[in-house]
């Protein structure tokens, strides 16, 4: 294999590129350009496509058609032990969804406990990620939750609804974080401990997590572990 693309047809009007790479020693050779205009072919002219575009490809890509949404920032972090996990995971009282706002980091976490995934309704996850996306994810997510070494877990209130979610897969270099879906920056923080903890993600281990720039508590969570 010297290239690959990934293009994913999420519904009849979105689609995704991905995985995008040629090996340094074939590229400009034409190869590139052809994966690329299969990914195009596949994703459908009529869909509005979506893609990770590294900063050195964004005038590449601006000639195809595609113009800037947001930035992406890959955050680096080290993992935890038991013991000095900082986040806390109390179950919060007299907190609403309209009136819950992103707590610091000291404050509850306004989740009843974590679970594994396995232990929620997925319908519930596939409803919660349908609000932070442009389409509905369930198969996607369904494929990613049973992949080998993926951890997934879920922060749920007293009732057993399903508040975040949040997943630790392998990675090439790194373990990764993500995709993790929360209403606050506490309930993220405790997820992804225990994420963390769960893994075997030790301190001597490094872990990277992709944050839009524009999820500013996100950032400010990142920039806290990283």
């Amino acid at each position: 294999v010297i290239g690959c693309v990934s293009a994913v047809r999420h519904s009849a009007d979105y689609a995704f590129l991905g995985y995008f790479i040629v090996l340094e020693e074939y590229q400009r050779r034409g190869i590139g350009t052809a994966l690329f205009r299969t990914a195009l072919q596949h994703a459908g002219r009529e869909r509005c496509i979506g893609l990770d575009g590294v900063v050195e490809q964004q005038s590449n890509y601006s000639r195809s058609g595609f113009a800037p949404c947001y930035d992406v920032l890959r955050f680096v972090g080290h993992g935890i032990t038991a013991t000095n996990r900082t986040a806390t995971n109390r179950t919060a009282t007299n907190r609403t969804a309209t009136n819950r706002t992103a707590p610091s980091l000291g404050d509850s976490c306004c989740c009843n406990r974590i679970v594994c995934i396995s232990e929620v309704d997925f319908a519930e996850v596939v409803a919660l990620d349908r609000k932070i996306h442009a389409c509905e994810r369930g198969p996607l997510l369904a494929r990613l939750f049973a992949m080998p070494g993926v951890c997934v877990k879920a922060c749920i209130d007293d009732t057993g609804s399903v508040l975040a979610y949040g997943a630790l897969r392998p990675g090439a270099d790194r373990p990764r974080i993500g995709p993790l879906v929360s209403p606050t920056r506490a309930m993220a923080h405790a997820l992804l401990e225990d994420l963390l903890l769960a893994g075997s993600v030790g301190p001597g281990d490094e872990y990277s997590m992709d944050v839009p720039a524009a999820s500013l508590e996100g950032v400010a969570l990142a920039q806290t572990l990283s």
